[in-house]
Parts: structure tokens; sequence; C-alpha cells
């Protein structure tokens, strides 16, 4: 059987890691009216969540190739810090795609669904986590 990485144990600081996912959201960030990024949440068989970025130099080319629910194997990819204020997960690393990144169709490693939703009424007693916001 296939050696995996866990999201869990990603680190900017090593390089060569391996790691079956499912992608769990996916949109597109624009930058202007004709050039944008792809965003994508992904989550591995435990349910730990990051996000990742493909930059607009192929967001279009890997936009065809990758479509929410499936379950896909990463390598040769950039571990960093996800300065963002407001981010689609907590996990406070993130993914970016490169040029040289290999990107293959995997069978699941999980059937859990991985869908969190907030109770409505944290959101009107107003005790919802704010630090994250997914669309």
């Amino acid at each position: 059987m296939d050696e995996f990485h866990m999201i869990s144990s990603l680190s900017p600081k090593i390089t060569g890691w391996r790691i079956c996912v499912k992608v769990l959201r996916l949109h597109e960030i624009y930058l202007s009216s004709a050039k944008f990024v792809f965003a994508l949440i992904l989550v591995d068989s435990s349910g730990t969540r990051i996000e990742a970025i493909i930059p607009s130099d192929y967001a279009a080319l890997y936009k065809k190739w990758i479509q929410e629910g499936e379950w896909k194997i990463f390598t040769t990819f950039e571990v960093c810090l996800n300065p963002e204020p407001i981010r689609s997960t907590t996990h406070p690393l993130g993914i970016k795609i490169l040029p040289q990144t290999v990107m293959t169709n995997s069978l699941p490693l999980s059937n859990i669904p991985f869908n969190q939703y907030t109770p409505f009424a944290y959101i009107i007693e107003d005790t919802v986590n704010t630090d994250v916001l997914v669309g």
C-alpha cells in the first residue's frame, strides 16, 4: 500500500512531501478581470484541512483536472506560512502548487463526510469562531 504524509506533519523546512487528499472546496480568486489564482481546501483521511493555491500562470490548466469531492495525490509542492488574516482553514500553513507539482487521481482513503457546518444557534448567539470563514 502507498505511504502518504499527513497534513499535520507538513513543514516548510522539509521537501519531498507526498499527500493524498480530498478536494473539499475549490474557488477562483480574481486578481484582475482575466487573471486568477485557484484556491483549494484539501482534507486528508484524518480530517485535517489545509488551503492550497495554484498560481495564475497555470491555474486555468489545473482547473480542468480538479473537481470538488475528488481524491488526489500531490507530490513536489511548496509548504509555506499562510499569513492571511482571514483563512479558509485553521491550519497555519498553506500549500503552493509549483510548475513541477505532480497531481494524480486516487481512490478514496476515507468515506467520512468532512463537511463541518456551524450550528445556526451559534450564529444567532454570536458565539461562532470568525477567525476562519469559508464561502
